[in-house]
Parts: structure tokens; C-alpha cells; sequence
């Protein structure tokens, strides 16, 4: 197959939600890991660790949750006939995976639950033991590192695949860029970004646009974005947060240079057009935002009236507009540090 990725593989991933990652045959381990993430994601990272690793650097499991992307990656890694080179060389086991934990109690004292297959979590509950037990048969694969990320020394290792679905609020927005994104190997390393095509989170979409020389765009699959890494990203590009200290205007022009209209979905942008508002809420005012949105039921009409996909994006339409006008976007999105909220 050669040292890159294949180009069979490439053509897949080009195609969003393609019917090739959609109908892959893949391991029972795989389809039936508990988390959130799509069978079409489970795929993807599947394929990456078996037909694209070449054990050039480690693979970041940014964001564990209950194990489906740590499952499928290892499992990629298990079924892997190309990779020669020696792990032991960067003294840690291939896989690198982070996870705080838990999910933040409600703040109003009340218990919230949801449930995942046979999994029934109760918010603030550590969820660490389930993870454990779920990712238990790879563990020669896997290094799970527990707590806030920010609070952890990344060191200077290679990066080869890197999924990252933890950029929840700026500042872990920034510590992804300065160590994992610093530390992605030119022409080999791919990077997947699972909350990219998301109604929420401006500052992932700014980010990206802000180092589009660095990267090629490969594709979408569900709300991932796929990026293959060009060349290095020198330490003062990513020293400079370019959410936080950039203008209105300038965060506004790296969020819309994202638009690819021949390859996303009508969804799609209309999701991308809820997280400008957004964008606009965090760094100026509301009126502001709200007067972006103004003409949104008229562009997105197709969606809002699609009979399958037509009240889930009423619903997050009309949540943008409540949390913008209210103001509770601010509180819930962007500045609040990840320590805030603790584990019971």
C-alpha cells in the first residue's frame, strides 16, 4: 500500500457518511464498543490504525469517553500488517488516551441520567471504572491517562494519528493545538476532529482556519473533519490563540473558510452557520448574533422542513436563538476552565 494513506481509503473518507464506510464489515469489538460516536467514525479510526499506522508516532485518543474510539483504534492497530518500527523507542505504548472522567452535574442540585446501551450513568458519577473495563483486553495497546488534560505534561513525541474529540472550551482548544497539533509528523500524520461539523464550538472551526497552510482537508465523516498534517507548524504560529486575541472579522474569516459546498450536506451548513452565531455572541454582542441569524429560516428552509432531519435542526435553531437572546451561551460555552465542575 505504500507509506501513505491508501487511496482507496482516501476516496471514502471524501465521501460524507459514504456507503463504503457505512457498509464495512467490521469487528464485533468495534460495532459493539459503548460511547457515541457513528458506525461511520468507528470505521474511519478502524481503518486508519490498520491500513494508514506505520508506528512513526503514537495515536492520541483524545476524549475516551466509554472506549468506541479507544476500542476501534486499538483494534485497527491489533488487525495492522504494516507497522514494523518499535514502539519502545518513544517509551510508552502506542495508543494515548486522555479522559477526565465524568460529566458535570447539573448545577441546580438536580440528578440527571442517560443511559448508553447497558450502561446507566448518573451525571458527576466517575465513569472511569466502565472505561477501564471496556478497553481491559487492549490494554498492552493503551496508556489512559485520567483527569484534566490541561494538567498533563504532554511530552515532545511523534504524533502519526491524532482524534481528538475534547476541545470543549478554548483553553483545551489551546492545549491541543500547542501539544498534539505541535507535534504532528509533516506528510504522514492525520488528524481527526470529531466535533468540527457541530453546531457548537466557534473557536475548533477559527483554529482550523487560522492553520489551513498546514493542512490538507480529506473529508467529512458524520461531524469529523479529516485533515492530513503538510508540514510542521512552527511553535510561534501555535503560541498565538488566534480565537482568543484575534478581531471579530479575522475569527469570522478562519470560520467561513471551512465552506466546501460541493462536499457538505445542506446539515451541515446549516450547522456551520449556528456556530458563527455563536462565534458572534462570544465575541461581541448578542444583537449582533441575532441579526446573523436573521434571514437563517430562509437559506436553511430545506432543512428545517426535511421530514428526517427537519426537528433535530429546528430544535438546535431555536436553541441558538434561546441561549444567545438569554445569555446563557456565555456560561455554558467558550471561557468557563474544565476544572470548574468536579466528580462526585
Amino acid at each position: 500500500m505504500g507509506v501513505g494513506m491508501s487511496e482507496m481509503l482516501i476516496k471514502e473518507i471524501r465521501f460524507r457518511n459514504s456507503e463504503d464506510l457505512t457498509c464495512r464489515v467490521l469487528p464485533p469489538d468495534v460495532v459493539n464498543a459503548e460511547g457515541m460516536l457513528s458506525r461511520e467514525e468507528r470505521s474511519l479510526l478502524y481503518l486508519l490504525a490498520r491500513d494508514h499506522y506505520r508506528g512513526d508516532g503514537v495515536l492520541i485518543d483524545g476524549g475516551s469517553f466509554l472506549g468506541s474510539s479507544t476500542v476501534s483504534l486499538a483494534h485497527g492497530i491489533r488487525d495492522n500488517t504494516h507497522s514494523q518500527n518499535d514502539m519502545s523507542v518513544f517509551r510508552c505504548k502506542p495508543i494515548q488516551a486522555f479522559e477526565i472522567g465524568f460529566l458535570p452535574r447539573l448545577k441546580n442540585g438536580k440528578e440527571k441520567f442517560k443511559e448508553w446501551g447497558a450502561f446507566k450513568y448518573r451525571f458527576g458519577d466517575s465513569f472511569i471504572p466502565r472505561l477501564e473495563q471496556n478497553i481491559e483486553n487492549y490494554s498492552d495497546l493503551i496508556d489512559l491517562h485520567v483527569g484534566d488534560l490541561v494538567d498533563f505534561k504532554f511530552p515532545a513525541t511523534p504524533i502519526e494519528i491524532c482524534f481528538i474529540d475534547v476541545g470543549k472550551s478554548v483553553k483545551l482548544d489551546d492545549y491541543v493545538n500547542k501539544n498534539f497539533l505541535a507535534n504532528l509528523i509533516p506528510s504522514k500524520s492525520i488528524l481527526v476532529n470529531q466535533d468540527f461539523y457541530f453546531d457548537r464550538l466557534p473557536w475548533i472551526k477559527v483554529t482550523m482556519g487560522y492553520l489551513k497552510d498546514y493542512f490538507e482537508w480529506i473529508g467529512q465523516v458524520r461531524t469529523s473533519v479529516v485533515y492530513k498534517n503538510t508540514k510542521k507548524i512552527p511553535q510561534e504560529v501555535l503560541s498565538y490563540n488566534p480565537f482568543r486575541d484575534g478581531t471579530l472579522d479575522e475569527c469570522i474569516a478562519y470560520h467561513d473558510s471551512h465552506v466546501f459546498p460541493d462536499d457538505q450536506s445542506p446539515i451541515t451548513l446549516s450547522r456551520l452557520a449556528l456556530s458563527r452565531a455563536l462565534l458572534i455572541a462570544l465575541k461581541s454582542t448578542k444583537e449582533l448574533a441575532l441579526a446573523d441569524l436573521k434571514d437563517f429560516e430562509r437559506i436553511h428552509a430545506n432543512v428545517l422542513s426535511d421530514g428526517k432531519h427537519g426537528d433535530d435542526a429546528r430544535m438546535r435553531y431555536e436553541r441558538t436563538v434561546r441561549q444567545i437572546s438569554n445569555g446563557m451561551i456565555l456560561k455554558q460555552w467558550g471561557y468557563y476552565p474544565s476544572s470548574e465542575f468536579q466528580p462526585a
